[in-house]
């Protein structure tokens, strides 16, 4: 994620644990009041949230991580800045 602008955040009453059997991938558990208020004031346009799970650089430990983008203004073509468009080969 530090290739990408936006801001991360720390999902309140999620919390990721590894697991010792090989076929678990990790445990989640949610301190369900708490998650649920968060996860409602989180959900997009299309009623979802996004969380990933990511390893911690230093201890390695497992934690959940929400990224939202930054908002970026739209840039102008070049058409709409007065460019010349003729040299396209298409």
């Amino acid at each position: 994620m530090a290739n990408k602008k936006g801001t991360t955040e720390f999902p309140k009453g999620l919390f990721v644990k590894e697991d010792e059997k090989d076929f678990i991938a990790a445990r989640l558990s949610f301190k369900t009041e708490e998650f649920i208020e968060w996860l409602k004031s989180k959900t997009n346009e299309a009623g979802y949230v996004n969380i990933d799970i990511c390893t911690a650089k230093d201890s390695g430990k497992l934690y959940g991580s929400h990224w939202t983008p930054e908002e970026v203004p739209a840039t102008a073509t070049a058409t709409e800045e007065g460019g010349d468009d003729s040299d396209l080969p298409f």
